[in-house]
């Protein structure tokens, strides 16, 4: 009986813990779609996030905030990498054959996931609690979408084919992504959307990574900020880089009067930058 009992009060306590790490943690809609908003008090009261105590031996200066900040990005390297996957399937399509596009979404995808992965060890290795959301393309493509069209980068130039591949290899469906989609895909420039989709994901992350650093500086969190710059920052950056030239390369193949219709210059040209990098992704493998 008394040990029955005891399993009650213990369950009750799991449950307030639960309730209390809501209160501190709670989730509003934005223009931006879902973000935590944090009682500053929380981490005082020891009252972060559920089964705290449980994981205590090894929490230290690990906030709340960082946590649900830390979760957020874990998710959105796993939409990445779903995103990746689909763009993958694409180009390895019978009516789109373009393997070397394909070989770079293709190690894209197992790359982000290997960044989810890490952090995913990490969050564990802080004492912190990892939930994963449903994986769903079509959001991935939209948050994206509206991220662009306050960019800086110049991509909001070409929104009428942003994520028009993204709408095509999602169940929504094209319009559903972007209304502005030519709806003859024989008019797409496959490679330059896709790739220029990549851009855009790729800034998005960054920008997400920074606000993470940002936050885990102003909380004193060092390790957390030695390893965003260490294994995180510098390959965005790398990435971003790469993609831009990878952008440039077959925007110079583009015809200039119409950005969306392809012309026998354009389909010669990706041939061409699709074989080498299949080339190269094959001696990089090598390597």
């Amino acid at each position: 009986m008394e040990s029955k009992f005891v399993k009650i009060l213990a369950f009750l306590a799991l449950v307030s813990l639960a309730i209390a790490s809501k209160e501190c943690c709670a989730e509003i809609k934005n223009d931006d779609g879902k973000e935590c908003i944090f009682d500053s008090s929380c981490h005082e009261k020891g009252k972060c996030c559920p089964h705290k105590d449980l994981v205590g031996m090894v929490r230290q200066n690990y906030k709340c905030d960082i946590d649900c900040l830390l979760v957020q990005q874990i998710q959105l390297e796993l939409r990445a990498s779903y995103l990746y996957q689909g763009y993958a399937s694409y180009f390895q399509r019978a009516d789109v054959s373009l393997p070397g596009i394909q070989k770079f979404f293709a190690h894209a995808s197992v790359e982000e996931r290997n960044h989810a992965e890490y952090l995913i060890e990490y969050v564990n290795k802080r004492g912190g609690h990892v939930q994963i959301d449903q994986m769903e393309i079509q959001k991935t493509c939209e948050v994206v979408q509206k991220a662009t069209e306050n960019d800086d980068s110049g991509l909001d130039k070409g929104m009428e084919e942003r994520m028009c591949i993204c709408g095509f290899v999602s169940p929504g469906g094209i319009r559903k992504i972007n209304r502005d989609c030519k709806f003859k895909r024989d008019q797409w420039m496959e490679g330059l959307m896709a790739f220029e989709d990549a851009l855009a994901v790729e800034r998005f992350v960054n920008k997400k990574l920074l606000d993470l650093h940002k936050t885990a500086d102003d909380l004193g969190d060092a390790h957390l900020t030695h390893l965003l710059e260490h294994e995180f920052l510098e390959e965005q950056i790398q990435a971003i880089y790469e993609l831009g030239l990878y952008v440039s390369r077959l925007r110079s193949f583009a015809p200039k009067n119409s950005k969306t219709s392809r012309n026998s210059n354009y389909k010669l040209g990706e041939y061409i930058f699709d074989q080498d990098l299949s080339k190269r992704l094959d001696k990089k493998k090598e390597d």
